[in-house]
């Protein structure tokens, strides 16, 4: 994963973050702002939904069951644009 720098994302997911480098990248720094500083490094592109839906004027309530209907809501379909790999059998997001 660090090799590919592919973005990670995921939806109110410090802890497991957290999580993934003390399983697999080593020890935990003593600070927080050390964490961030080598996650950062290892993981340029990371988001977590939440915190982005939760600095966003368009959802009140950050829930991804919530966040998830108001994406899908006919007012915001036109705004998002996305694609899923359904040739390679990923199908579970199909339409």
């Amino acid at each position: 994963m660090i090799e590919a720098k592919k973005p990670l994302i995921g939806h109110n997911c410090m802890y497991d973050w957290i999580y993934v480098y003390n399983q697999f990248i080593g020890e935990l720094p003593e600070t927080y702002a050390e964490f961030i500083t080598i996650w950062y490094n290892l993981f340029p592109l990371t988001y977590d939904t939440k915190v982005l839906c939760n600095s966003s004027k368009h959802f009140f309530k950050t829930s991804l069951g919530i966040v998830y209907e108001k994406c899908t809501s006919e007012e915001y379909k036109s705004l998002l644009k996305f694609g899923f790999d359904l040739k390679n059998g990923l199908t579970n997001y199909d339409g």
